[in-house]
C-alpha cells in the first residue's frame, strides 16, 4: 500500500480514496512525528520502527513532510500529513488521520513531539485506538512564547486521552507528575539503548594541543550554539560541530575562531572514536542520544545540567551551568582526568544504556495495555 504523498489537497478525494481501501484486521502501529529532520526524537522513532518490523509488526510513520527520516524507511510505510507542520491546521490533520484509522480494525498510535502528540491523541481517541505519547523533553515547559500557559493547559487536557506516557528520562517523569498531574501508574521510563558495537579506543592521553571536542546536535533552540562558540573563543582546544539548523543564521562570524570547525549535517554520523570529549550545551533536553553514542565510544562528557542529562553522568564527565567560567573549568578538569573519565564512560554505557538483546521494551508496553 503506497501512502507517501497520500493525502490530496481536496479532502473529499481523500474520503473517496479511503472509502475503497480494504479493511485491515491485524494490529497496526503508527509512529506520528511532526518533522523528519535528523534529531534525537527521529532516531528514537526510527530505531523502534525497525524493532517492530523485525518482530513482524505492521508499522507506519506519519510525518509532516519528506526528509531524513522518510529516507530511511520504505515508501509504502510512510504517510505524509502536511497539516502536522502548522498548529493552525491541526484540526484538519485530526480529521484526515482519524478517517484513515477507521480502515484499521485494531491500531496503536504512538505520538512524538508537540503537534504530532496532539493529532495522535485526538485521532486515537476518536477512533478508540490505544494511544501512547512519548515525551522527548516536554517542550511546552521550556518554550518561550506568550502561549506557554495555553500549551501547558492543553497538555493537561490531553492526559485523559492517553493510555500510557513514555518518558526518556527520570527527569521527564518527575516533570510529568509535578507539572501535568499525570498519575505515576500511567508513566513508563524507557532509556534509549544501543547495541555495543563500533567501539574503537580513542586517544588515551591527549594533550591540550590535540584535545578534540565534539558536538553532534540539531542546531535549533533550545541548543546554545552562541555559548558554545563563546567558550571556545578562549579555550585552548579544538571544537568540531556536526549538525545544521536555524541557529547558524544568527552566528556572529567574529566569534568563530580558527579552532572551531563546522562539519555540517552528516547522516548516520558514527565517527565518535575520532574525537576525545563530547560537549553539548542547551537550555533544555530530554536525554540526548548523541551523548549516549559518545559514551559508547568512551568519550567523557561536558553537558548542561538540564533535563535528563544528569542520568548520563557517573564519574565520566561534568554537568555544567550555562556559564562561561563554569564550562571553561570543566574543560580544564576533563583534560586532567581524561583517562579515568573515558573508562567510566564505557562502564556507564555498559551498565545503563547497552541493549543486551533483541527484545523491545516499547513493544512490551504496548502489548500490556
Amino acid at each position: 500500500m503506497y501512502l507517501k504523498g497520500f493525502f490530496p489537497k481536496n479532502i473529499s478525494n481523500l474520503y473517496l480514496y479511503i472509502h475503497y481501501m480494504p479493511l485491515i484486521y491485524y494490529p497496526s502501529y503508527f509512529f506520528v512525528i511532526t518533522k523528519p529532520e535528523i534529531g534525537g526524537a527521529q532516531k528514537w522513532v526510527l530505531e523502534n520502527y525497525k524493532d517492530f518490523k523485525n518482530c513482524g509488526k505492521e508499522c507506519f510513520i506519519v510525518v509532516g513532510e519528506e526528509g531524513w527520516l522518510t529516507s530511511q524507511i520504505p515508501a509504502e510505510d510512510i504517510l505524509i500529513l502536511p497539516e502536522l507542520k502548522s498548529k493552525l491546521y491541526l484540526i484538519n490533520a485530526v480529521v484526515k488521520f482519524s478517517f484513515f484509522l477507521r480502515r484499521f480494525d485494531s491500531s496503536v498510535v504512538i505520538g512524538n513531539s508537540a503537534n504530532a502528540g496532539v493529532v495522535a491523541r485526538l485521532s486515537g481517541f476518536v477512533m478508540r485506538s490505544k494511544v501512547l505519547y512519548v515525551s522527548h523533553g516536554w517542550s511546552s515547559l521550556y518554550v518561550k512564547s506568550i502561549f506557554k500557559p495555553l500549551y501547558i493547559f492543553i497538555e493537561k487536557l490531553l492526559v485523559s486521552f492517553t493510555h500510557l506516557f513514555i518518558c526518556v528520562s527520570e527527569a521527564d517523569k518527575r516533570k510529568a507528575i509535578i507539572n501535568f498531574k499525570i498519575s505515576d501508574c500511567k508513566i513508563k521510563v524507557l532509556h534509549f539503548k544501543l547495541p555495543d558495537k563500533y567501539f574503537f579506543p580513542g586517544n588515551s592521553s591527549p594533550t591540550s594541543k590535540s584535545l578534540r571536542f565534539l558536538c553532534v546536535s540539531r542546531l535549533e533552540p533550545p541548543k546554545r550554539l552562541d555559548l558554545l562558540l563563546e567558550v571556545f573563543s578562549s579555550a585552548p582546544y579544538e571544537l568540531f560541530i556536526v549538525g545544521d539548523g536555524s541557529l547558524l543564521d544568527s552566528v556572529d562570524k567574529e566569534m568563530v575562531t580558527d579552532n572551531v570547525n563546522f562539519l555540517g549535517p552528516i547522516n548516520d554520523f558514527d565517527d565518535y572514536h575520532q574525537y576525545d570529549v563530547f560537549i553539548l550545551l542547551s537550555d533544555s533536553e530530554g536525554l540526548p542520544i548523541s551523548a549516549i553514542q559518545a559514551i559508547r565510544n568512551g568519550l567523557p562528557l561536558v553537558i548542561s545540567n538540564v533535563g535528563g542529562c544528569p542520568e548520563l553522568i557517573s564519574g565520566n564527565g561534568y554537568l555544567v551551568s550555562n556559564d562561561i567560567v563554569a564550562i571553561l573549568e570543566a574543560l580544564r578538569l576533563v583534560e586532567l582526568n581524561f583517562s579515568e573519565m573515558s573508562y567510566f564512560s564505557r562502564l556507564h554505557f555498559i551498565n545503563k544504556f547497552m541493549c543486551n538483546s533483541n527484545h523491545n521494551e516499547l513493544l512490551d508496553c504496548v502489548q500490556n495495555l
